[in-house]
């Protein structure tokens, strides 16, 4: 009896770990007041002999559940279904329905909420946020995504209780 008490506070211990929710890269940069003193950067693009007009090219940052999360070097006139799509398309498991743009600089600090299912739904194009140099766009996950994500968990817990009760079998 003296094995399962530990296993329980083990396992209890395990869970309170897996369940705090740490803040995602978004919040933590709004709550430390955003990107004081960094500017964003523009950068000036020559173009190729199949396009030689030049372009102001600006850093954007991509997270979350796209196809290649990262960072782009995009057109200043990029708006967001364009990065979503520099960045491979959405992956099944995305939310498209609250989006965040994380918008920071030396004079503010904002986060945007755009839904782009209802752009989708009517093809209006003013739901759709033209990006400025430095921004982060988040793609959070779905509620499909949550659910995998948590029977998962339990699955893995369980197995954690099936090797210990293997491990140390009770009499």
């Amino acid at each position: 009896m003296k094995g399962w008490k530990s296993l329980i506070i083990l396992l209890t211990a395990f869970l309170l770990l897996q369940a705090i929710v740490t803040p995602s890269p978004c919040q933590e940069i709004v709550r430390k007041g955003g990107l004081q003193g960094k500017i964003p950067e523009y950068y000036i693009s020559l173009g190729t002999e199949e396009s030689p007009e030049e372009q102001l090219l600006i850093k954007v940052n991509i997270w979350g559940h796209v196809s290649k999360p990262g960072q782009y070097m995009v057109p200043s006139t990029t708006d967001l279904v364009s990065l979503i799509s520099f960045a491979g398309g959405p992956t099944e498991n995305a939310k498209l329905r609250d989006i965040r743009i994380v918008r920071s600089n030396s004079e503010t600090q904002e986060v945007l909420h755009v839904n782009l299912e209802k752009y989708i739904d009517t093809a209006d194009y003013d739901l759709v946020p033209i990006l400025m140099p430095g921004d982060t766009v988040i793609v959070p996950g779905n509620f499909r995504y949550l659910v995998s994500r948590t029977v998962g968990f339990i699955f893995q817990f369980i197995n954690v209780v099936y090797i210990y009760s293997l491990i140390f079998p009770q009499r």
